[in-house]
């Protein structure tokens, strides 16, 4: 039972954090951050890891290219064009 729970928890955990994830998202792509979107998503996923925003259970920030990839995942379920100009691979 704990593991189950453990585990739900885990996956209520990733969805919020994919919900803020996919707000700053949007406000990366509107240029409404201190981060262009010309500057890419491995920009944005360290301006994210700096100020902290994304914690591990143990209060750790979550690593950068973790961020990196669940912004590259959003952005593609999102069917947005890459503002660098460049083919977002499938």
């Amino acid at each position: 039972l704990r593991s189950e729970n453990s585990a739900l928890l885990e996956y209520k955990e990733k969805a919020h954090r994919e919900i803020i994830e996919k707000a700053f998202l949007e406000m990366y792509l509107k240029e409404y951050l201190e981060v262009a979107p010309t500057a890419g998503i491995t920009t944005l996923a360290k301006f994210l890891f700096e100020k902290k925003l994304f914690l591990t259970k143990s209060n750790k920030p979550i690593a950068t290219n973790t961020i990196r990839g669940e912004l590259t995942d959003l952005l593609k379920d999102m069917n947005c064009a890459n503002p660098r100009g460049k083919q977002n691979k499938k």
